[in-house]
């Protein structure tokens, strides 16, 4: 069975992301991790590694408008705990996941 996996991350946490792939990659025989560049670094570098299991996901793709209403009124780590469940929400329907 593949297991599927969602995390959201900016460049600042970029090293501990990779780890977690890393991981995933020791311990996961089967899985795809999805992630939320929180930033155009992060994504420019998770785009351009092309890891195998690894779909990374641009802020331009991922927010909406309700999101991007809120974000103002937000600190950065405040909008990230916001976006956690449209994370797994975004995942399930835009790559029809079970």
């Amino acid at each position: 069975m593949k297991l599927n996996f969602c995390t959201l991350f900016n460049s600042n946490y970029l090293s501990r992301g990779i780890v977690m792939y890393e991981s995933l990659l020791k311990h996961c025989d089967n899985f795809h991790l999805y992630v939320f560049a929180f930033d155009d670094n992060c994504y420019k570098y998770l785009t351009s590694q092309k890891f195998e299991h690894l779909t990374a996901i641009s802020l331009k793709e991922f927010e909406n408008e309700e999101l991007l209403r809120i974000k103002p009124t937000r600190t950065t780590v405040e909008y990230c705990w916001t976006c956690s469940v449209s994370t797994i929400y975004y995942s399930i329907t835009h790559f029809q996941l079970d």
